[in-house]
């Protein structure tokens, strides 16, 4: 989907929200109101009716409500009351529309990762004896429903011991498990165990000329076992310690179990078995070669930017990487196996293909009733303001890199990844933007909503209005910052198109 039309749905939509908050709080309180715009800049459409003009411009990033200043029923001459509550109604639509997202969302179901599990090699998971394909049911009797709530209970749990209830084999097990103490993105101290949602098992595609297709592999081979060791997923297959040869492939290849000799002649082989490209312009590739990653550059590095074509969990972005580069030349560094392997590169024009479903994470369908939904919805906006807030504060120490901010640029990707994910994600992002908007609009700087608040709260204590000559330093102080701010993100983003 083309990324300008989920980014100006979901910023239009939480746009109009927060004006129409601030509009229909005006007009409650019979306030004049002149223009409600949504959008800045040249007017694309409009109408009038009344004395308010309604009209859609150009930029869609921002909108206003401006009211008759001019009039005694202007928003400056109104009470101290009235003021609080306009200004204040934007943010609080904004947090109205993330709850109402969130529980419709919940109600209706959306897909969640299950809470079945892959458990790294030498983790403190597997040391505490979970392992992979274990169906975490609950920790310290309060039932697991899912990934999030799995990762949610662990987080919070740094060096307490758990109770966690598994199924495995169906059978039900009780094992005391210990978060390992660390510091997550926000220097905050979180639990880890070192585990992963489980995949289902890997899909092979190979390319024809290379050495499985050569040994019999062909695409959409699904991978159940190598010498009797089970596969479960593809880090399952990236652990095998195998010496013996040949290798006994067990693969399902149109719903029949077949196995395949095949001798292991370099234990890198098996790094790039799973979602090897299948390159239609491959005259450079010589046979028994196996692709090791991708590159718009001759000098490429898995520090520069390549794409590795090796964990099945990275396919997002390996798909973005190459419509980026679609129809360009491209650089393939590629191992050619043999008594001395080595690693050659060669140039083609970029022509890929991959499997239909190469390693899907197992999800489920989650619907909760009226009453959980609610509490979930209020569990995730109190999250993610507290989340917002520690960064904020993080951001202003210094704490935490400025390089984590992101403007339009980055919005219209996370839409535009939210919508191929389907609808119930794209609006589960919607309500997490909202929470956003409408916290950003209340920090205390003006011309945010905050920064009015904050005037209104010292004309509260005063008594009389903040002197005019202060107001008007702070409102250039908070204009020069929000610039500084927009230049900054811009920045970050066009750093990221050419990452």
């Amino acid at each position: 989907m083309n990324s300008f039309l989920p980014f100006i749905a979901m910023i239009g939509i939480v746009v109009f929200i927060h004006e129409l908050g601030h509009f229909l709080i005006g007009k409650f309180f019979k306030l004049e109101i002149l223009e409600f715009s949504i959008g800045v800049g040249p007017k694309l459409l409009g109408f009038q009716r009344g004395i308010t003009v309604y009209k859609l411009c150009l930029i869609p990033i921002g909108g206003y409500v401006r009211f008759n200043d001019d009039s005694v029923m202007g928003l400056t001459q109104a009470p101290l009351h009235v003021r609080f509550f306009v200004s204040v109604a934007g943010p609080l639509f904004n947090y109205i529309l993330a709850f109402f997202v969130f529980f419709t969302v919940w109600t209706s179901g959306i897909q969640e990762l299950s809470s079945q599990i892959f458990v790294l090699k030498d983790s403190v998971a597997s040391s505490f004896g979970l392992q992979s394909g274990d169906i975490v049911k609950s920790i310290n009797h309060k039932p697991i429903n899912s990934w999030s709530e799995l990762t949610d209970t662990v987080q919070k749990s740094p060096g307490e011991p758990l109770d966690v209830e598994i199924q495995r084999n169906q059978k039900l097990l009780s094992l005391m498990v210990t978060p390992e103490k660390t510091q997550n993105e926000l220097q905050q101290a979180t639990g880890k165990v070192g585990i992963l949602p489980e995949f289902t098992k890997p899909i092979l595609c190979p390319l024809p000329s290379s050495y499985l297709g050569q040994k019999g592999i062909v695409c959409h081979d699904t991978l159940i076992s190598v010498n009797g060791n089970q596969i479960r997923s593809f880090q399952d297959f990236l652990n095998l310690e195998i010496t013996s040869q040949p290798w006994d492939f067990e693969i399902l290849r149109n719903d029949k179990i077949e196995h395949l000799s095949i001798p292991s002649t370099h234990n890198y082989e098996k790094e790039t078995y799973p979602l090897e490209a299948l390159i239609k312009t491959s005259s450079c590739l010589p046979e028994k070669s196996l692709i090791l990653g991708l590159s718009s550059k001759s000098d490429f590095s898995s520090e520069n930017g390549a794409s590795s074509l090796v964990n099945p969990i990275f396919r997002r972005d390996i798909e973005l990487w190459i419509s980026k580069y679609t129809q360009k030349l491209i650089f393939i560094n590629y191992l050619v196996l043999g008594e001395s392997p080595k690693i050659v590169q060669c140039s083609v024009p970029l022509n890929l293909q991959f499997t239909e479903e190469p390693s899907i994470v197992s999800r489920k369908l989650t619907i909760l009733n009226g009453s959980e939904a609610f509490h979930r919805s209020l569990k995730m906006i109190v999250d993610q303001t507290q989340n917002t807030l520690i960064a904020i504060q993080k951001l202003f120490t210094l704490q935490l890199s400025p390089k984590v901010l992101g403007g339009p640029i980055l919005i219209a990707k996370v839409a535009k990844n939210a919508a191929e994910e389907g609808m119930s994600i794209f609006f589960m992002t919607l309500g997490g933007m909202s929470l956003n908007i409408g916290l950003f609009n209340l920090l205390p700087l003006p011309p945010l909503d905050g920064g009015h608040i904050l005037f209104q709260f010292f004309e509260l204590i005063y008594r009389k209005p903040l002197p005019k000559f202060f107001q008007e330093w702070f409102v250039k102080f908070g204009i020069v910052f929000l610039l500084s701010m927009m230049a900054l993100v811009f920045f970050n983003d066009i750093q990221r198109l050419f990452q």
